[in-house]
């Protein structure tokens, strides 16, 4: 485009394998003047990156759990402390940046000697007579907090002059048309199409859990692809059998697996995997399998509009034996 991106920073974060179209994303990464990954893996992005800043990992700084308290049947906010120093020359992120400004030249809000790190999170506490030097003093430094009452949201917090929301406002438009379009096209489908659904268990979250010797075992030594024994029988396949998993935007190859949970035409498969190129990750490039977000759509209409979520699920493929 005109105005393309020219650096890119990615804070504990793995793109290359947590996001639609590797192969485009490679690509894309290629081409920046710039890659710098914050976090505490050399992973499939940290591979790629011109530098890899070290970060202390969640027991090497404070906390505070705020961030789900609109979601809590009984709100709470909890501050946690550092278990330990950090080791090596790990730091914490805003220490990271901090410095990037001042050896730039820029004035740094976050200098150490004029900086409040909870400054803003002290502001919010007070609207509730709490700060963080409050919340030290209590059992397991936690507070429980008021449940919301109903109604506040459109009393005191709406903006809108009628009070009102509007549903429906014009910027919805295209969305709409493309969902329209959508369904139509689901319409007009084989009866038997595959779709691809997002498969969640104990020994992979995302690409978290992926240089773990314990986590390690049995099926979960790489990512199956999961379809119920109907289904199977249904295209002559079998447990154990390699086979080849493709659509308009890819192609893999994995283990199929049977689970009866799954109804007809639904596949499932794991995700974060495919660490052949991610020598950092030891164990994790020893079971590397394949990263399954290569099935998925990326660019223009990869994302639904509303949301800004890419579709990650309910995805059309076809699988055969290899």
């Amino acid at each position: 485009g005109e105005n393309p991106v020219r650096a890119l920073f990615v804070i504990s974060g793995n793109p290359a394998l947590s996001i639609g179209g590797e192969e485009n994303i490679r690509k894309a990464f290629d081409k920046l003047d710039l890659l710098v990954a914050l976090d505490i893996y050399r992973n499939a992005t940290g591979e790629m990156a011109d530098f890899l800043l070290p970060c202390a990992d969640m027991l090497e700084r404070s906390d505070i759990a705020i961030c789900g308290l609109g979601m809590q049947h009984e709100p709470y906010v909890q501050f946690t402390d550092a278990v330990l120093p950090p080791q090596f020359e790990r730091k914490e992120k805003w220490w990271i940046f901090s410095r990037l400004e001042q050896a730039m030249g820029l004035d740094s809000a976050l200098q150490e000697s004029n900086y409040d790190l909870y400054s803003r999170i002290n502001k919010m506490l007070s609207k509730v007579d709490l700060s963080i030097e409050r919340i030290k003093t209590l059992p397991c430094n936690t507070s429980l907090l008021a449940k919301p009452a109903p109604g506040r949201f459109y009393r005191d917090w709406l903006q809108t002059e009628d009070k009102k929301v509007d549903c429906c406002p014009e910027l919805f438009t295209e969305a709409i048309e493309k969902a329209e379009d959508m369904f139509k096209e689901l319409e007009n489908e084989p009866e038997d199409q595959l779709k691809l659904i997002t498969l969640r268990n104990g020994f992979m979250h995302n690409s978290w859990y992926h240089n773990l010797e314990r986590l390690k075992r049995g099926e979960h030594r790489s990512n199956c692809i999961y379809m119920n024994s109907r289904e199977a029988k249904r295209r002559d396949l079998e447990a154990g059998a390699r086979v080849k998993i493709s659509n308009e935007w890819g192609s893999i190859e994995t283990v199929l697996a049977i689970d009866d949970r799954l109804r007809d035409s639904v596949v499932a498969m794991t995700h974060g995997w495919g660490n052949e190129k991610t020598p950092g990750m030891k164990i994790a490039q020893r079971y590397a399998g394949v990263n399954v977000n290569q099935l998925l759509p990326s660019g223009p209409g990869s994302y639904e509009k509303l949301s800004n979520q890419a579709h990650m699920t309910g995805i059309p493929v076809s699988i055969e034996k290899t």
